[in-house]
């Protein structure tokens, strides 16, 4: 059986990693990669957070700006914010 143990786990149990190490069975084999998956995938889960919230917050500023239908300054804004949701969705692609 292989146990696979990241870096931040033996790190945790710094204590107790010791006993760990040499009481393992010889049917165990412990398999720790030189960087940690989990902690990038967790950045990578948030950058996709920030970016979904990015976007709901730059459509609620469209919304908001497309409502006004007398105001020049509101249908320049209402342009701007659709160009930057359109070259952020180009700079994520």
């Amino acid at each position: 059986m292989i146990l696979y143990v990241e870096t931040n786990f033996v790190m945790s149990i710094a204590i107790q990693a010791e006993d760990l190490l040499t009481s393992t069975p010889n049917s165990v084999r412990l398999a720790m990669p030189s960087l940690c998956f989990a902690e990038a995938l967790t950045t990578l889960e948030q950058e996709g957070k920030y970016s979904r919230d990015f976007i709901n917050k730059l459509d609620m500023q469209i919304s908001e700006a497309e409502r006004d239908k007398n105001s020049e300054n509101a249908r320049l804004l209402f342009l701007q914010l659709e160009q930057s949701k359109i070259s952020f969705f180009r700079a994520n692609e």
